[in-house]
């Protein structure tokens, strides 16, 4: 265990450039520049404001005044500079609304002055799309130069250098919201799966294979409930479902039929380049990710809040033979504890809430190297005929 990183600070995926200065650039050229003002590694998407930054959503929030205030008024009686919110988002003109969105409790919508770049965003957010009140905007304006601004609210999020690096930085700055806003839950990075009433959490750090499992298993049949973020409401003891799409990495591509031909229309989408000599492989170069919606996986794949029953930590093993090991109670709470992202901010009550999801569910170590064969494996606990050979009872 990282010793920057303690129980109870589970971090999900790094920022998309994995940048930690006021701006860099990728040395291939393909992630361009990007300025940040409040993002940094550490605390990528922990629910601590990140090192270096004081503001937050609710700071954003409470700054709305000042900074109109800073522009329409001065001691003096002098116009005072516009403010980066009213010389940006003020004055744009948009090409694209979203409908209202909830991800978790974090209630939002999103406009962009670039029509292309909002509708690939629509066709990536469209799971999330809910009767709710818009509680936070997005706003995203292309400049004549082709950098794209990101604000949050009153606040200026970031500068990127063209779309498609503001698409991928938009979808992590998104999941980094829905974290800081739903902290009434006790929060996994982990994917989930739902089988009938029955909820499967899959708690693992970035590179285990959880996303990838998670599309087998809906692909298989079962309903999607979130690939990276999920959420345990201890008073219902149900699963929440955070439906985003699923960020599938370059080795997902060729596993799943649908996820190859996901990946030729997300990147037709985003305009990255065309394939060379028409193979949707070699394009798959230019992308490290591709978001997925899981009605791409499986029409109808979104699931519900569920009672939480099984947890699957997997365990890519190249060239593994693949096996379910069946959990202690106490292997369970550490493999829970280590990928929780708030359970220091929850203290005894988060501990309190661990300790009973690890009472109403049973746990298994999934080591898996072939897909098909871990998505079986993981099928047979259901209906209990891996249950005796993973050592249970």
């Amino acid at each position: 265990m990282d010793a920057e990183n303690p129980v109870g600070t589970a971090q999900l995926n790094e920022s998309p450039a994995g940048l930690d200065g006021r701006t860099a650039s990728d040395s291939s050229g393909s992630l361009g520049a990007v300025s940040v003002f409040r993002l940094s590694r550490e605390g990528s998407v922990g629910l601590a404001p990140p090192r270096g930054t004081s503001r937050s959503l609710e700071s954003a929030k409470s700054s709305t005044s000042s900074e109109l205030s800073e522009f329409f008024t001065s001691p003096e009686g002098r116009t005072e500079p516009v403010s980066p919110w009213l010389r940006t988002v003020g004055s744009a003109r948009w090409a694209y609304r979203s409908a209202a969105m909830q991800g978790l409790s974090f209630r939002f919508a999103l406009r962009c002055t670039d029509l292309q770049l909002g509708r690939y965003l629509e066709s990536v957010l469209r799971p999330l799309r809910a009767p709710v009140p818009v509680a936070h905007w997005y706003s995203m304006v292309t400049t004549s130069a082709g950098r794209v601004d990101l604000f949050l609210d009153y606040e200026r999020v970031a500068q990127l250098s063209d779309s498609r690096t503001a698409a991928e930085w938009f979808l992590w700055e998104l999941n980094r919201a829905v974290v800081e806003q739903s902290s009434e839950h006790l929060l996994f990075h982990a994917g989930g799966v739902q089988a009938g009433e029955r909820g499967i959490l899959v708690p693992a750090p970035t590179g285990s294979g959880k996303s990838t499992l998670v599309a087998g298993l809906v692909c298989a049949g079962l309903a999607y409930l979130s690939d990276e973020v999920m959420a345990y409401d201890a008073s219902s003891k149900k699963l929440l479902p955070y439906p985003k799409s699923l960020n599938l990495k370059r080795g997902s591509f060729g596993l799943l039929p649908e996820v190859e031909r996901v990946v030729r229309n997300s990147i037709a989408a985003a305009g990255l380049p065309p394939a060379e000599h028409g193979s949707s492989a070699s394009a798959t170069r230019y992308v490290s990710e591709v978001p997925v919606s899981p009605s791409d996986l499986r029409p109808g794949a979104v699931g519900s809040a569920c009672q939480a029953s099984l947890v699957v930590v997997p365990r890519y093993v190249p060239g593994g033979s693949g096996s379910l090991r069946r959990l202690s109670a106490e292997e369970m709470f550490l493999a829970l504890a280590t990928n929780t992202v708030n359970l220091d901010r929850r203290g005894s009550e988060g501990a309190r809430a661990l300790g009973g999801l690890v009472e109403q569910c049973d746990g298994y170590e999934l080591e898996m190297s072939d897909l098909d064969q871990a998505c079986r494996l993981v099928l047979g606990l259901l209906d209990g005929s891996q249950v005796s050979a993973a050592g249970g009872g």
